[in-house]
């Protein structure tokens, strides 16, 4: 039987990663139909960061991933893998989780040897005063950050990260690619806005058919905007644990039914110049990778 490819999704956060993953698990059946298998082993939420865990130290793992991970080790879970694969019959494997991102590419160099198949890996890139702006969003919604904006964009700019994601994706993507050689990798940029799905971008990425997106209509990662994000922020530097966790779920709801505006936080003058610092990291990624694979080869 020919071995299958796998196409490792690393993300980066904040493009499009939850509807990809969620629409991806909605249609399981339809995708082996189309031979592609979106495994169940090591998920979570959707995502395969089960597998991402059992890659990692010991040491490096949080608090909360200690709380859901299920503590099988990295020989255990690629060998559902394989065998998720070799009874599906399917020729394309599809391993998606933005946390893979987040560690040095080196803590999945196993993979290279342990997966029945060759690996292919993804990388989505977004405008970095986006990236910026959204990822403050999302670290007040599922961090519990209190800092102002200010403060957060001072420190990803001196850090070179916005959260836990580098802003130096060249330097990001050479890493992965020492790892799985750089012909297996692929760099998509991350559009966003009215008309862009990566659902359809990320199928036509791995040669597959168009999938129905279950989540249009339905936002899957609801940002905040407005009043939300003060009292949001008020929320953190207070409260915690439960309680604010039992609020938060009440927050997102109304946020569901009462959108806001878009509300930027950098000015138009801030964003020039962040696309400005990053510009050139930006061309060199994008020139030194290609968008897609080559399925003839």
């Amino acid at each position: 039987m020919k071995m299958a490819r796998f196409f490792l999704h690393i993300g980066l956060m904040k493009t499009g990663t939850t509807a990809l993953q969620r629409t991806l698990a909605q249609n399981y059946d339809e995708l082996m139909r189309d031979g592609v298998l979106y495994p169940k082993t090591a998920r979570f939420d959707d995502k395969h960061v089960q597998l991402v865990w059992a890659c990692q130290p010991d040491d490096k793992l949080g608090v909360w991933a200690r709380s859901k991970y299920d503590g099988r080790g990295v020989d255990d879970v690629v060998n559902d893998i394989n065998d998720e694969v070799v009874n599906s019959g399917c020729s394309k494997c599809v391993l998606s989780a933005e946390d893979f991102s987040l560690r040095p590419p080196e803590y999945y160099r196993m993979l290279a040897d342990k997966l029945n198949g060759d690996i292919n890996v993804i990388v989505y890139i977004r405008n970095h005063a986006d990236l910026i702006e959204s990822m403050y969003r999302q670290l007040l919604k599922g961090r519990g950050i209190s800092k102002t904006f200010d403060a957060f964009l001072k420190d990803s700019l001196s850090q070179g990260r916005a959260g836990g994601t580098s802003l130096f994706y060249k330097e990001l993507v050479d890493g992965w690619a020492e790892v799985f050689g750089k012909g297996n990798i692929v760099v998509r940029e991350y559009k966003g806005g009215r008309g862009y799905s990566t659902v359809d971008d990320f199928m036509d990425c791995i040669g597959a058919s168009p999938l129905p997106n279950r989540s249009r209509g339905f936002v899957v990662n609801p940002s905040l905007h407005g009043p939300y994000l003060e009292f949001v922020r008020a929320i953190n530097q207070h409260l915690s644990g439960g309680v604010r966790s039992k609020i938060m779920n009440e927050v997102i709801a109304l946020v569901r039914s009462h959108p806001c505006e878009p509300s930027p936080l950098l000015t138009e003058d801030e964003k020039s110049k962040i696309m400005e610092t990053f510009a050139h990291d930006e061309k060199e990624v994008l020139a030194a990778y290609p968008r897609s694979f080559d399925f003839d080869g």
